[in-house]
């Protein structure tokens, strides 16, 4: 593991915010790349004063160079090659003692979906500015806050079941089946109705069927705005 400060030092339980400065908070960096984790070092501990900032090797196993800490916040990028959001996710919800923030390329509703159910997560992406940045670590550390993009605040609804996506103008794909945003993927990515009805094992007609009920859910009128949804959601990369 390249290691850019000292490795946080153990701690045995969850800390409060009272006890958290943004100077003493224990922080491990999970980039997809060397020179984001090298510049987001560089921002925290010299804009933001950060004295205790790590980063972990975009090769390496998050739950293994984790081993033995317990940082206040992970910062992580879902672009990872090895283990991304999943590990992390997982990471957190063993480990209930720290706070996660998933650190994203652009806003995508399908990552952020993923991220809902799980208490202590939020979600931030670099298109939303540095400022921003600075004003949820301070209320992720110090007030104890879940913090999300603005790029999907005012559709975000707290219920008795936790944070819940509204439906925006264009629909929402948290509206679609498993089968449906699985038929999104394949067709935006460019794969005909046939080719995707044989790797799925279904037939022509099952996937036409499926294509127009995400399509109408999501109040798509043309086929070819199928990539640019399935792009812009995050259900596939451009």
């Amino acid at each position: 593991m390249h290691m850019l400060a000292p490795r946080p030092a153990a701690m045995s339980s969850h800390r409060s915010p009272e006890e958290i400065s943004l100077a003493t908070a224990s922080i491990q960096l999970a980039l997809a790349n060397q020179l984001d984790a090298d510049t987001l070092t560089c921002w925290l501990t010299r804009q933001l004063g950060c004295q205790r900032v790590a980063a972990i090797a975009a090769d390496e196993s998050l739950a293994d160079a984790l081993t033995g800490l317990a940082p206040d916040l992970v910062i992580v990028d879902p672009r990872r090659a090895t283990e991304g959001l999943a590990a992390a996710v997982r990471y957190h919800r063993r480990h209930v003692h720290g706070r996660l923030l998933v650190f994203d390329a652009r806003p995508r509703e399908a990552v952020l979906l993923e991220l809902l159910a799980t208490p202590g997560v939020s979600y931030l992406t670099r298109a939303a500015g540095p400022e921003v940045l600075s004003r949820g670590l301070h209320a992720i550390l110090q007030q104890d806050q879940r913090v999300f993009d603005p790029a999907f605040a005012a559709r975000l609804r707290r219920t008795s079941r936790g944070f819940q996506l509204a439906d925006d103008a264009g629909g929402s794909i948290s509206m679609l089946t498993p089968r449906e945003l699985e038929v999104m993927g394949r067709l935006g990515s460019g794969e005909s109705v046939a080719e995707c009805a044989r790797r799925l094992g279904l037939s022509t007609s099952t996937v036409d069927n499926h294509r127009s009920r995400l399509m109408k859910k999501l109040r798509l009128h043309k086929a070819g705005l199928l990539t640019r949804r399935a792009i812009r959601d995050g259900v596939i990369e451009p």
